[in-house]
């Protein structure tokens, strides 16, 4: 299912820190639908781009649910390609495991809740 996602910035020029925010949030929300749409078509060299550029944003900000979905993304494209390099296989098992760590927390925080 192909996600089209469209985002509406209206610029106010009183408020600095709004338009920077609605600039990040429309980077971030055009790099989420690239790497989607990327990775439907096959086009898994230019998903990997985009979803590691995404990875580093979520780390950042501590948003571990949608870090954890972007990593298994990330390893699942690194599996679709050539297996028989260890370096990536290396790489493939540390974004899989990332995943399930951050998803473990994820479920371990919302039980608290």
């Amino acid at each position: 299912m192909k996600a089209n996602l469209h985002v509406n910035i209206d610029y106010n020029e009183s408020c600095m820190e709004i338009n920077k925010l609605n600039k990040t949030f429309q980077s971030i929300f055009s790099a989420i639908s690239l790497a989607n749409n990327e990775m439907e078509s096959g086009n898994n060299n230019r998903a990997i781009l985009n979803y590691a550029s995404i990875i580093s944003f979520y780390k950042e900000k501590e948003n571990w649910e949608s870090y954890g979905i972007c990593c298994s993304n990330f390893a699942y494209l690194h599996q679709k390609q050539d297996n028989n390099d260890d370096e990536k296989f290396d790489l493939e098992r540390q974004f899989l495991n990332e995943a399930i760590d951050k998803q473990k927390y994820v479920c371990l925080i919302s039980a608290k809740s």
